[in-house]
């Protein structure tokens, strides 16, 4: 009987531990997707290169490959690329879908 109390409680333990892990790392996407969009940019501010690979949750080669394959058009304004969060709909979607966001 003391040896199944005794699984009982390692399993206990080691459903505890798993679960604890778990929340931590969701609390950490949590606290790093605030970052990534953030309430201050409004839907008339333009956004750089480095804000649209922030709030895509993308690197550089993935931002320049999506923009070669036509799913990111930039506005050039003064020759430098920009856009506005509104063109970033379609691309916000598809990474919440992948998981990135």
């Amino acid at each position: 009987m003391l040896n199944l109390l005794q699984r009982i409680c390692f399993l206990l333990e080691a459903t505890y531990q798993l679960l604890k892990e778990a929340i931590e790392k969701q609390d950490d996407h949590a606290r790093r997707a605030p970052h990534k969009m953030e309430p201050s940019i409004q839907d008339n501010e333009l956004l750089d290169i480095q804000q649209v690979r922030e709030i895509l949750g993308i690197g550089r080669s993935t931002y320049y490959r999506f923009v070669s394959q036509g799913k990111l058009t930039p506005r050039k304004i003064g020759g430098r690329p920009c856009y506005y969060l509104a063109d970033l709909d379609e691309m916000i979607k598809e990474s919440k879908r992948r998981g990135r966001l």
